[in-house]
């Protein structure tokens, strides 16, 4: 009998191994004859032996508009797949995760979400290999319309092509860096910095010293710069290899919130260049788009390249040109209260931005006085869309970054993304002009204190005296070059 190994680590020899799968039928409706779901897995130890296994189910609306379900799985049994264990749960997109019910090989429950009638979704269901093995995932995909009497609708119009009319534009925007809180590289659950990446324009190379046993164990997220709303169409593609062979995962979805995504799928990771393309999706909107690339079960000392990282946005043609810059920034800390940088605190932040010098020239200048107090800290912000989305720091991580001016000016470099912020010495009381240089990835700051503006104004009103060039004092300067000394100030004249 053939063996398939779900369970990631049975023994030293069987570490790292992760499930790929092939679907022979998608389940389509609520029951009837197409209310299967039927696919195809590959043992993950040799990656040439396969079994196919069935979830045959009916999904029964409710009148509150959930949905009741009941399922049974074929040739799906541990003395083939073995570490399977009973637990089963169904998912549907937009609606959420049921755990499912077992008595005498039959699963059942009943949704806590709601479904809307008329409406399509997609979904699964999830048979594992043991509940803490997330790369034993067993999925059975299926599709169908949620209607009160269960019936599928008859045949709609031919479906169109989404993309129709429009021009396919590359929007994906690669950050410098990826934030430290989006990395987690933890060989058995226990972080490591055994890794290293570089990321360019449009790719990404990842070298994993440490091996990792498990999904999850080397996640990636990747901010791309990226929102969609639900008018958009969009589609994620790029090409893909490893020095050793193992499986890893890409996933496309709305930071903060792992339910809203479009892409989630197993990458079959080999020496050969192979590339990736999503379906395209419409409809489908998500805020603050992060790629997420999970390495887990990584053999030691892997290399991972991922090149010609592409997010395809279809336009049409009267639709302006994406913001390549944004119009203003917002300077954060301190001075403004460490307010959250939200929409819903835009109007705490009135006094408080940088403009753009030009339409698109990634340069911003504000003035801000400050006083003097202890942690007088700060930093910026590119849109008020939440703490970990648009930062500027003065360093990648969250820390504290002491500064001094010399002759009342400070440059620096900024790390977009990042969380540090800028300190002023404790007692500096004065007015800062600020310059962010998006392109060059620098600051200026130039400080005027409350002493340089109290001389300045003495000397404005400072009685001023004349002397000639030979040092002689005039007392009515004309017809020459003179010069003119009001307080501490002295300048040349021509009267």
């Amino acid at each position: 009998m053939k063996k398939f190994f779900t369970l990631v680590c049975l023994g030293a020899s069987l570490c790292g191994t992760a499930m790929a799968a092939e679907t022979v039928h998608k389940g389509q409706g609520m029951s009837g004859e197409n209310a299967y779901s039927e696919v195809t897995f590959t043992n993950a130890q040799d990656n040439t032996t396969t079994a196919t296994a069935k979830a045959v189910y009916t999904l029964t609306a409710t009148a509150e508009n959930n949905v009741a379900v009941e399922a049974k799985f074929e040739n799906l049994d541990p003395a083939t797949f073995i570490g399977l264990v009973d637990a089963c749960y169904f998912f549907v997109e937009g609606v959420g995760e049921t755990t499912l019910n077992v008595a005498d090989g039959v699963y059942t429950g009943t949704t806590a979400g709601t479904f809307t009638e008329g409406t399509t979704y997609t979904g699964w269901f999830k048979r594992m290999s043991s509940g803490a093995y997330y790369g034993g995932d067993l999925i059975f995909p299926l599709e169908f319309t949620f209607t009160k009497g269960g019936e599928e609708p008859g045949p709609g119009p031919e479906p169109t092509d989404p993309t129709d009319g429009r021009t396919p534009k590359n929007v994906y925007n690669a950050p410098e860096t990826i934030p430290a809180d989006n990395i987690f590289f933890a060989p058995g659950w226990n972080p490591s910095d055994q890794y290293s990446y570089t990321l360019t324009a449009d790719a990404a190379t990842f070298v994993l010293t440490a091996a990792t046993f498990e999904r999850w164990q080397a996640q990636f997220k990747i901010p791309t710069g990226v929102s969609f709303t639900a008018e958009d169409v969009y589609q994620l593609e790029f090409d893909y290899k490893a020095d050793n062979a193992f499986t890893g995962f890409v996933k496309l979805y709305q930071n903060g919130d792992d339910n809203t995504f479009a892409v989630s799928e197993d990458l079959a990771l080999t020496t050969e260049v192979q590339h990736f393309k999503s379906p395209v999706y419409s409809n489908k909107p998500m805020q603050n788009v992060l790629l997420l690339f999970d390495f887990g079960t990584n053999p030691a000392n892997t290399t991972i390249e991922v090149t010609n990282i592409k997010l395809i946005k279809y336009v049409t043609g009267d639709e302006p040109e994406p913001a390549t810059t944004p119009e203003q920034l917002y300077l954060n800390g301190a001075i403004v209260g460490w307010v959250e940088p939200s929409e819903a605190n835009a109007d705490k932040f009135a006094d408080y931005i940088l403009a753009e010098t030009e339409k698109g020239s990634g340069i911003y200048t504000g003035e801000f006085e400050f006083e003097a107090k202890e942690n007088n800290s700060f930093r910026f912000y590119s849109k008020l869309d939440g703490w970990d989305n648009s930062s500027i720091g003065a360093s990648q991580d969250d820390k504290q970054n002491p500064f001094t001016f010399t002759d009342n000016v400070y440059e620096g470099e900024i790390f977009i993304g990042g969380k540090g912020s800028w300190q002023l010495p404790d007692d500096f009381a004065g007015k800062v002009k600020m310059t962010v240089n998006l392109n060059e990835k620098n600051i200026k700051l130039e400080a005027e204190t409350k002493q340089d503006s109290i001389e300045a104004i003495e000397a404005e009103a400072a009685e001023a005296v004349y002397y000639n060039l030979q040092g002689v004092r005039v007392a009515n300067p004309e017809n020459g070059i003179f010069i003119k000394v009001a307080g501490n100030k002295v300048e040349k004249v021509i009267r």
